[in-house]
C-alpha cells in the first residue's frame, strides 16, 4: 500500500543478525522468565532464503536459547516454492509451514501472481501436494486467506476445506479511515461481517467443524469467559514483535499499510534491548489495552472481545490510531451473530453445534 522500504533491505538475514536476534531474545527472556518463544519467517517469500538458510538459522537460534527456553518455528509461504526437499527438511527440523492462498484458481489469481503478471495458482497446488504427504501433514500449520469481498465465500471455504489444513484464518484486507478497504466505500456497510456469516453459520452447523477457523474459535471463546490469543482481537497485550532483514525492529510489518514508515521504531537488535523497545510508544499502545481506546470504544459493550480492532486499521490522518477498527461495524454485526448462535446453543439444549 505505498511502502517501499522492502527495496532498501537485504534479501535475506545474515547469520551475524540471526546470533544478535537470538541473544536479545535470550536476554529478555531469563529478564522475563519467558520460557517459550514461537518464531515466524515471513517476506516477501521466505523460501528464496534456501534450505541452508532455514538449517543455520534455527540451529543457531536453539543452540543460542539452550535447554531452559523452548522455542517452535515456522515459515509463511505463498507456497509456490514448496517442494520435496524442503518438506522432508523442514519435517526433520520441525519448522511449521503457513500457507497464504486466497481461494480457488479464478480468486486467488487476482491478486497473487508473479512479477510476470501471471498467475500463482498452478505452482501453489504442486507445492501443496507436498503437504499431503505423511511429513507435509505434520507440519502443515494451516491457511491464510486474505478476504476477497467479490468472491463467494463458500465457494472459497469448500475450496479451503478440501486442502490437508488443519485451520484457516480469514484475514481482512488491509486499510483505514483514510484510506478505506476495498469493498467499503462507507466504513458504515458490513460487506466482510456478512461475508464472514454465511461461512460462520455452516461451520458452527458442523459442516467441515474440524478445521479450526481461528476468528470464529476467538469470539467464541470470550464469549465463554475464556481468553483469546489473536493480536486482532482482544485487550491483551500484544505479545509479538518483527524483526526485518538488516536487524531493524519494527513494530508490525502491517503498520506499512497506513502510511510509507509508519513500522519504523529507529531501533535495532545491535544497540537496543526489547525492554527499550517496549517504551516505545507504538509498542506501549499495544500493550494497555483500553487506555489506547478512543471513547466509542471504551463505551462499547463488545470491547473485551474486539479490542477495538487490529490496530493498523484504527488510523486516520486526524485523531491517527484514537479511532474504532475502520471493520467496527463489521465487528458489531459479527460478534453479536456469534455471540447469538452460541447463546441459543447453550440453551436450547441442541448438542448439533460446535459448542
Amino acid at each position: 500500500m505505498g511502502d517501499d522500504s522492502w527495496k532498501r533491505q537485504p534479501h535475506y538475514m545474515q547469520l551475524e543478525t540471526v546470533k544478535t536476534l537470538a541473544e536479545r531474545v535470550k536476554e529478555h527472556a531469563l529478564r522475563h522468565g519467558l520460557d517459550f518463544i514461537a518464531f515466524s519467517f515471513h517476506g516477501g517469500e521466505p523460501l528464496l532464503a534456501g534450505t541452508d538458510f532455514f538449517c543455520e538459522a534455527v540451529r543457531t537460534m536453539r543452540h543460542i536459547l539452550g535447554d531452559k527456553i523452548g522455542s517452535s518455528f515456522g515459515v509463511q509461504t505463498n507456497g509456490t516454492l514448496i517442494t520435496e526437499e524442503i518438506v522432508k527438511l523442514f519435517s526433520q527440523q520441525k519448522i511449521h509451514i503457513g500457507l497464504s492462498l486466497d481461494g480457488p484458481r479464478e480468486i486467488n489469481n487476482r491478486r497473487r501472481v508473479h512479477a510476470s503478471g501471471r498467475g500463482s495458482f498452478d505452482d501453489v497446488m504442486n507445492g501443496i501436494r507436498w503437504l499431503n504427504t505423511p511429513e507435509g501433514r505434520e507440519i502443515f500449520s494451516g491457511v491464510l486467506c486474505v478476504i476477497d469481498h467479490e468472491a463467494d465465500p463458500l465457494e472459497v471455504f469448500e475450496f479451503l476445506t478440501s486442502l490437508p489444513t488443519p485451520s484457516i484464518d480469514f484475514l481482512l484486507p488491509h486499510g483505514n479511515w483514510s484510506l478505506l478497504p476495498a469493498g467499503k466505500s462507507d466504513p458504515e456497510t458490513t460487506t466482510y461481517a456478512d461475508w464472514l456469516i454465511r461461512i460462520f453459520d455452516i461451520w458452527f452447523d458442523g459442516k467441515h467443524s474440524d478445521v479450526a477457523i481461528r476468528t470464529f474459535e476467538e469470539i467464541i471463546e470470550y464469549r465463554l469467559g475464556g481468553k483469546g490469543h489473536l493480536e486482532t482481537l482482544g485487550l491483551s497485550p500484544v505479545s509479538l514483535i518483527c524483526i526485518a532483514a538488516d536487524g531493524s525492529i519494527e513494530s508490525v510489518d502491517t503498520m506499512k499499510s497506513v502510511f510509507p514508515g509508519a513500522h519504523r521504531l529507529h531501533m535495532d537488535v545491535f544497540h537496543h534491548s526489547f525492554d527499550d523497545v517496549l517504551k516505545h510508544p507504538l509498542i506501549h499502545a499495544r500493550q494497555v489495552g483500553l487506555r489506547a481506546l478512543c471513547e466509542k470504544c471504551v463505551n462499547c459493550s463488545l470491547v473485551a472481545t474486539c479490542g477495538g480492532g487490529y490496530f493498523p486499521h484504527r488510523w486516520s490522518s486526524i485523531n491517527q490510531f484514537k479511532n474504532p477498527s475502520v471493520y467496527c461495524a463489521d465487528y458489531i454485526k459479527l460478534i453479536t451473530h456469534i455471540c447469538q448462535r452460541v447463546d441459543h446453543e447453550l440453551t436450547s439444549g441442541d448438542t448439533n453445534g460446535s459448542c
